[in-house]
C-alpha cells in the first residue's frame, strides 16, 4: 500500500517541475529539511543539497550551466513511503553535443512531502 497521496500523477506534477525549472514549485514539494542528491560530486552521497533553500541554490546553479536539461518517458513504482522513477534525461552541454541518459530517482515520503530524492544515472565512461 503506498502512502496517501503520492501517486503516479503525483510523481509526474514533480517531473513536470523538473521540466519546467520552476524552483519554487519544486522547493514546495520538499519537507523543510528534505534531501536531494544529485547523481555527480563527492561520494558517498554526491552533491547533496538539505533544505529547501540549499536545492534551489543547487538546481539554479546546475540549470545556469545546463539550461536545456529536460527528461522524458518517466515510469513510476510506488511502496509505502517510498517510490522510484525511471526516465531519460537529455540536455546540449557547451560544445552543442546533444546527450540522452537514462537514470532513475529514489525517494523516501513523509505524508506528500520529499524527505529524500537520490538521483542516479548512466553515462558514458569517460
Amino acid at each position: 500500500m503506498s502512502e496517501p497521496g503520492i501517486t503516479p500523477a503525483y510523481l509526474d506534477e514533480i517531473f513536470d517541475a523538473f521540466n519546467e525549472h520552476d524552483l519554487e514549485k519544486i522547493a514546495g514539494y520538499f519537507a523543510e529539511d528534505g534531501v536531494f542528491q544529485a547523481p555527480l560530486g563527492p561520494p558517498p552521497y554526491g552533491n547533496r543539497a538539505v533544505g529547501k533553500q540549499q536545492i534551489k541554490d543547487f538546481l539554479s546553479q546546475r540549470w545556469a550551466r545546463t539550461p536545456t536539461m529536460r527528461w522524458k518517458d518517466q515510469t513510476t513504482s510506488i511502496v509505502g513511503n517510498t517510490a522510484t522513477t525511471a526516465w531519460k534525461v537529455l540536455w546540449t552541454d557547451e560544445n552543442g553535443k546533444e546527450n540522452e541518459w537514462a537514470g532513475c530517482d529514489l525517494y523516501v515520503f513523509e505524508g506528500r512531502k520529499i524527505k529524500l530524492k537520490d538521483t542516479y544515472w548512466k553515462r558514458p565512461a569517460t
